[in-house]
């Protein structure tokens, strides 16, 4: 099985909630700026972090979602191919807002909510898969799989810079890894 987190991965989730921190609170903030983990860097409106968790749970985030290059495409042909699942961690809420937008755009993928009841308390590495796709090495210590991807679209993110393993910077670029990785 393929293990794809949802967050960073699938969706551009700084961006997202970026822009819908900068439409509700009258704020002008670039998502470019993040370099930390919980937004606090470019967020300075929220008092703490259980303020952004909660952001996390806002309904309207995954109302319009912003997809990384190729994702919904390259997903689509690798469930064809191989077992694939999303695996994404969050509270109930955010949980729910999740599977209605994978619902509407990748309704044949399976989903296996991890559920939290706050954001950093989330435990991947139960899943037993042969490759793990993820935007953070907390995720990626998963001794249950065979190949752990980082996946980093952006620059190096300062949660990350201690990653010596793989890379994926696309999903063109991971669709080529997973091929590799199963001898197509």
């Amino acid at each position: 099985m393929i293990a794809i987190d949802c967050d960073g991965v699938i969706t551009n989730t700084i961006r997202m909630f970026i822009q819908l921190n900068n439409e509700l609170n009258d704020r002008n903030d670039n998502w470019k700026d993040v370099t930390q983990w919980d937004f606090k860097d470019v967020a300075t409106n929220f008092k703490d972090k259980s303020e952004i968790d909660d952001f996390f749970n806002h309904k309207k985030l995954y109302k319009n979602p912003i997809f990384f290059e190729n994702c919904i495409e390259v997903l689509n042909r690798l469930n064809k191919k191989y077992e694939v699942a999303i695996v994404t961690a969050g509270q109930s809420k955010n949980i729910r807002n999740k599977l209605k937008m994978f619902e509407k755009y990748l309704p044949d993928i399976n989903v296996i909510p991890v559920m939290s009841p706050n954001f950093t308390l989330n435990n991947k590495n139960m899943i037993k898969c042969n490759i793990i796709l993820d935007d953070h090495i907390r995720n990626l210590h998963n001794p249950n799989a065979d190949l752990r991807v980082l996946f980093e679209p952006y620059d190096r993110m300062e949660w990350n810079k201690e990653w010596e393993g793989q890379v994926c910077k696309t999903w063109i670029d991971f669709e080529r890894t997973v091929d590799e990785f199963y001898g197509q």
